[in-house]
């Protein structure tokens, strides 16, 4: 197939300034398009995305936010509610210790200084292991920090689009190119049920700034 031109400038940015639809296509009398946006929702719900945390982490943004974080069982989550109450009234670094004493000596805290959500601050906790929760911190600051892209594949319906597939992966992987190009072939896959279709491709439709 020709490829999409597409560019490290256009797909290599950050989601909350500038997301939208990025290809076009007709199909059967239907059309498609490709749109982009944020990965993170208020609620770090990341289930069945390329990554997902594996330990528990409680997130505090500014007041006007409802970020909270991650949890798997009911007493994470109670956990999470405490970690992230002490944030709120007695810092980041305050909760770092009440974690370590009380849950876990190896925790870790961060700060995503300029995310969607303004100043983010966070604690990592449940792995008693250091070097799991620098990395989960890590993964989580691109997140926050807008380095991450929700990539799906949508079908008008009436005055509406339908989701029919989609990719979230950090934007550092379509810097080079060749993972949006595979994207994009596998999201014609989806429309026509062949490989490499003749008489449809994703055109470039541009980025629309939001």
């Amino acid at each position: 197939m020709s490829r999409p031109e597409f560019t490290p400038e256009t797909i290599g940015r950050t989601p909350r300034h500038k997301s939208g639809v990025i290809a076009t296509g007709s199909w059967k009398g239907d059309t498609y398009r490709v749109n982009v946006y944020d990965s993170l929702s208020d609620f770090v719900e990341i289930d069945g995305t390329a990554w997902e945390p594996q330990y528990a982490v409680a997130l505090q943004g500014e007041p006007h936010s409802y970020l909270e974080g991650w949890w798997k069982t009911k007493a994470e989550r109670e956990q999470v509610q405490v970690v992230r109450s002490v944030i709120r009234e007695c810092g980041l670094e305050c909760a770092i210790r009440v974690v370590r004493d009380l849950w876990d000596a190896q925790a870790v805290g961060f700060v995503a200084a300029d995310s969607p959500w303004g100043e983010v601050r966070g604690v990592s906790f449940g792995a008693n292991n250091e070097d799991e929760h620098r990395m989960q911190a890590r993964d989580l600051l691109e997140f926050l920090n807008g380095d991450w892209a929700d990539v799906a594949l949508e079908v008008q319906k009436e005055d509406d689009w339908v989701r029919l597939k989609a990719s979230d992966m950090p934007n550092s992987e379509f810097n080079d190119g060749e993972d949006l190009w595979h994207l994009m072939e596998s999201f014609e896959q989806e429309v026509t049920g062949e490989c490499a279709p003749e008489g449809f491709r994703l055109a470039d439709a541009g980025l629309v700034v939001a």
